[in-house]
């Protein structure tokens, strides 16, 4: 996960601008959970691209938010910690195993798992 402010924007002054990028294994549920914490923490999507790519999911959202809790509650959410104009990368909650960092390997496992087959 990376998140952070974008400080110059086209958008209205009393609006605050933020980056929010997700990368991990594509789970079903995944981009609803997602949507789900956004509006909970008050945010508005302004634009996103959503990537999943053999199991691998590549989201960028740009999100838009008057309310001044929105931060701390998104954050409080995904459990990522403050960062100052840097960009930090946090595993999310459900990036569960060394192996996901190797997703040809993890395709690999699975494939010789004997309830896959059965």
């Amino acid at each position: 996960v990376t998140f952070h402010q974008i400080l110059e924007h086209d958008g209205p002054r009393d609006t605050k601008r933020y980056c929010l990028e997700l990368e991990g294994i594509n789970q079903a549920g995944l981009l609803t959970y997602t949507a789900l914490v956004l509006y909970r923490s008050g945010f508005s999507i302004v634009h996103a691209t959503i990537s999943t790519h053999e199991g691998h999911v590549s989201d960028t959202f740009e999100l838009s938010a008057t309310k001044a809790e929105a931060e701390h509650l998104l954050r409080q959410f995904l459990d990522v910690p403050f960062t100052e104009r840097q960009q930090e990368s946090v595993p999310l909650p459900f990036h569960v195993s060394p192996s996901d960092c190797n997703l040809e390997e993890l395709m690999r496992m699975w494939g010789k798992h004997p309830l896959l087959h059965s």
